[in-house]
């Protein structure tokens, strides 16, 4: 989802705004829509915290945690979500500061949307090929090493593209992305669908193993497949967009229907995702435990039975 900021700021690379005003602008049409999505996915995540934190002995520890990461932040994506698509909008006029404050939260936690992905799949997949190795306390301090590794290149990586930026004396808030920060983007998307796309071979190499009960696979690597592919196809689409853009720059308008095409294809990707979290078939055992009252089964009796059978 990362490069859909840079379809829709791209056009205005070679303007002269230095004696432009800020107008803030009116709340409808899509920033209702995406002030409406930035809510949901809040409220969303939200719950599917507390839910996880409230059965959490239903669950492995390493999942756990690998989820929790990832929960919670798109639950702080989808706050700086409202800020970057539309307060930044609606008050132009904000301390420059503020601006870059919030584009480069921003773009850290939407790279974690993407990146936090991996410690999830690395779960299962060491669970299927490693169970000994799964089942020790040092894999879960492996965990910890690499989610705490991504936070930091993700990081390092924004404040490197924020740094190399040109210095522009623009009066109000708006984001200006070079072309070295542009390419330099396309090549770590390029990277990280190469990086998913071996990821997803692989959970479905575990699934088809478990040929006699698939629904049980489903239950286990339903949520972070579904994820991953609502990742690539919305990646997929947003770095064609920009490649296009990159090629073909025009006055005709051409880019303006990309970049609001790869803006809904971002959108709706972004709402979908919180809710792919309903195929993991331990959370929804959660919430059918919170809402009813009812003992759920352990998680890890689940995986212990799909690990089994597919041995």
């Amino acid at each position: 989802m990362e490069d859909t900021h840079i379809s829709n700021d791209y056009e205005y690379a070679d303007m002269n705004f230095t004696d432009m005003e800020p107008h803030p602008v009116t709340l409808s049409g899509m920033f209702l829509a995406s002030l409406i999505s930035a809510i949901i996915m809040f409220l969303f995540n939200g719950f599917l915290l507390f839910v996880i934190v409230q059965d959490r002995c239903s669950y492995r520890k390493a999942k756990c945690l690998a989820s929790l990461n990832y929960i919670l932040n798109y639950a702080f994506f989808a706050l700086f979500y409202y800020f970057y698509t539309v307060h930044i909008h609606m008050y132009p006029d904000m301390p420059r500061s503020s601006c870059a404050f919030i584009i480069f939260l921003y773009l850290v936690l939407e790279d974690g949307t993407k990146y936090f992905t991996f410690p999830i799949c690395i779960d299962f997949i060491v669970q299927h090929f490693m169970p000994n190795q799964h089942q020790k306390r040092k894999f879960i301090y492996f965990q910890l090493i690499l989610i705490g590794g991504i936070w930091g290149v993700i990081f390092l990586k924004e404040i490197a593209l924020s740094s190399s930026q040109p210095e522009n004396e623009i009066p109000f808030c708006i984001v200006m992305l070079s072309d070295v920060i542009i390419w330099s983007q396309l090549i770590c998307t390029i990277l990280f669908l190469c990086a998913i796309v071996v990821c997803l071979s692989l959970l479905l190499y575990i699934a088809i193993r478990n040929e006699e009960k698939p629904w049980k696979s489903f239950n286990v690597l339903g949520a972070v497949a579904v994820i991953s592919v609502l990742l690539i196809v919305v990646h997929v689409i947003s770095m064609s967009s920009t490649i296009t853009m990159l090629a073909f720059i025009d006055s005709n308008g051409n880019n303006n229907h990309l970049a609001k095409t790869s803006s809904i294809v971002h959108f709706i990707g972004s709402l979908l995702i919180p809710f792919a979290w309903l195929c993991d078939g331990a959370i929804r055992q959660s919430i059918w435990k919170l809402f009813t009252g009812k003992r759920s089964t352990p998680e890890n009796q689940t995986v212990h039975e799909l690990t089994t059978e597919i041995d």
